[in-house]
C-alpha cells in the first residue's frame, strides 16, 4: 500500500463472537502520517502530523528537520459570513487575472461546501526513499458530510494571489504562471477518496495539461510509486484546535469531514519542480475542471527558501 514519504499500512483483524475489529497500524519510517486524522500518533519526530505542526490556536510550531514552511488558515465558523467564496463564473480553466477569478461574501453557503480550516506543509526529507524530494502536504475540514466532498487544491507560484470581499464581487490579485499545479478530487460520505486527478497550468486555449498518470486517489490503495495520494476520515476524529461542525460536539469532525493529501513535486516534475508560494483549497459542484467553484481557503506556502548573501568588508 502507498504513502507519500514511505508510510505503509498493516491491517490486523481480531475475531470475536460479536464483531470483527480492524486496527490500522502506521509504520514509523515515513515523513508524514497520511492516516485520515489530525493528531500525531508516532512518538518520534517522524512521521509528523498536523497536530504536531500547529498549536491549539493554529500557530506554527518549530518544524522538523528538512521542513520548509507550514501554515494554518481559519475559514470558519459556519455561522459567520464568509468573505472568501467564489462568484458564479469563476473557473479553473480561466486565468486568475483580468477578472477570471472573483470573490464575494456569502452567508448562505451549502453546508457541505463550507470550509472550516485549511493547512499546508512543505518539506525536503533527509532520509528514506524520497530523500531530497520536495514534498507538499495539504489538509482541510468542512462543516458537514451530507454529500460527497468535491474539492480542488491549487499550488500557485505567484505570492500575490488573494481575494477577500465584504460587499459585492472583487477580482483576485495575481496571475497564473506556467507550472502551477491543480488537484481535483472527490471523497464519499464514508470517507473513501474515489477520484484525485492532477493538472499543470500551461496557458493558452487549453490551459490545463493532465498529469494524473503517476498518482493515486486513496493512499490505502495507491501504489508505493504514486507521486500523490490522499485520505479522508472514515470515523469521527478530534481536532486540537477549536472547530465546530454541524452535528458533532466541539472539536470533533464526523466521518468524511476531513481531507488530506501528500504530493511529491520532484516525482512529478523532476528537477523542474515549481516554486510554490500560495495554496488554495476550494469546494465545488463536481471533480471536474469546469465545475462551479464554491468556498475557498487561501494561505502562504513557500517551497523555495530565499538565499541570503552576506559580505565582509576588510579595511587595510
Amino acid at each position: 500500500m502507498s504513502t507519500i514519504g514511505d508510510i505503509s499500512y498493516r491491517t490486523k483483524w481480531i475475531l470475536s463472537k460479536r464483531y470483527i475489529q480492524a486496527i490500522i497500524v502506521i509504520a514509523l519510517a515515513g515523513v508524514f502520517e497520511l492516516d485520515g486524522n489530525i493528531v500525531k500518533d508516532s512518538s518520534g519526530t517522524f512521521p509528523t502530523d498536523w497536530g504536531a505542526l500547529f498549536d491549539s490556536s493554529g500557530v506554527t510550531q518549530p518544524l522538523p528537520q528538512g521542513a520548509l514552511d507550514a501554515h494554518w488558515v481559519n475559514d470558519g465558523p459556519h455561522a459567520v459570513t464568509d468573505l472568501t467564496t467564489f462568484t458564479t463564473g469563476s473557473k479553473d480553466t480561466l486565468d486568475i487575472a483580468n477578472a477570471g477569478w472573483q470573490c464575494t461574501p456569502s452567508g448562505n453557503l451549502t453546508p457541505k461546501d463550507d470550509i472550516l480550516h485549511a493547512y499546508s506543509f512543505a518539506i525536503v526529507p533527509q532520509f528514506g526513499p524520497r530523500m531530497g524530494h520536495l514534498l507538499v502536504y495539504g489538509g482541510f475540514e468542512r462543516f458537514t458530510n451530507n454529500g460527497a466532498g468535491d474539492l480542488g487544491l491549487w499550488l500557485l507560484q505567484d505570492p500575490t494571489v488573494a481575494c477577500s470581499s465584504t460587499k459585492g464581487a472583487v477580482s483576485f490579485t495575481g496571475a497564473h504562471a506556467v507550472g502551477d499545479v491543480l488537484f481535483v478530487g472527490e471523497f464519499s460520505t464514508g470517507g473513501t477518496v474515489t477520484t484525485l486527478n492532477a493538472f499543470k497550468w500551461v496557458g493558452g486555449s487549453s490551459p490545463l495539461m493532465n498529469i494524473t498518470a503517476t498518482g493515486g486517489a486513496d493512499c490505502r490503495t495507491a501504489p508505493d510509486t504514486a507521486n500523490y495520494c490522499s485520505r479522508s476520515n472514515t470515523v469521527s476524529i478530534s481536532t486540537p484546535w477549536s472547530s465546530q461542525d454541524k452535528t458533532s460536539g466541539p472539536n470533533t469532525l464526523a466521518t468524511a469531514e476531513f481531507f488530506e493529501v501528500g504530493i511529491d513535486l520532484t516525482g512529478l516534475f523532476g528537477s523542474n519542480a515549481p516554486c510554490i508560494n500560495r495554496f488554495i483549497f476550494d469546494t465545488r459542484t463536481s471533480p471536474s475542471v469546469t465545475a462551479t467553484l464554491k468556498d475557498y481557503a487561501e494561505g502562504a506556502l513557500a517551497t523555495c527558501p530565499t538565499s541570503t548573501i552576506s559580505t565582509t568588508v576588510l579595511r587595510l
